[in-house]
């Protein structure tokens, strides 16, 4: 995708994503969704446990941008965090349950925002200057990326376990 995208826009496929990705796990058992293509590579439940994580700290970021003159934003290393909090054994509902509220968090302060909002601005460790569109877009285009990551993965474990 990466193409800028309207407010209204970014609303609404943030919206939409939660209700995508909790169709495309549910139905799955524990081994599909642990089920990786190679060593190394994400589950789908790693998948969904980086969505949560990411949701949480793009929201974050954005809860700065929008209340915070120029705030610094933190990096995070997403390999790290998989091993870190061990997503393998994370409990599937429980996570879907943790993105999807902190998902709403971020809707609503998207929605409360006037127009001005979206052109603040704060200052990523490692990528320097960003505005709340920006960090907006990015979290948009990242779940578009992980949503068609989470449906070849999901195709693949269903073809493994049969």
């Amino acid at each position: 995708m990466n193409v800028p995208l309207t407010e209204a826009r970014i609303i609404a496929l943030l919206a939409g994503y939660p209700a995508k990705v909790y169709s495309l796990v549910m139905p799955l058992s524990e081994e599909e969704l642990r089920w990786r293509p190679q060593e190394g590579e994400w589950s789908l439940k790693e998948v969904v446990c980086h969505l949560r994580d990411s949701a949480e700290r793009l929201g974050e970021r954005l809860q700065r941008v929008a209340t915070e003159d120029n705030p610094v934003l933190p990096a995070f290393d997403e390999n790290a965090l998989v091993h870190e909090l061990n997503y393998q054994e994370a409990l599937l509902p429980v996570v879907l349950m943790r993105y999807s509220e902190r998902r709403q968090v971020t809707l609503d302060l998207l929605r409360s925002l006037p127009a001005t909002a979206w052109v603040r601005q704060g200052t990523h460790q490692e990528r320097g200057p960003q505005t709340f569109r920006e960090i907006a877009e990015t979290m948009t285009n990242h779940e578009v990326e992980h949503l068609e990551q989470m449906r070849k993965l999901r195709r693949e474990a269903l073809a493994a376990s049969r």
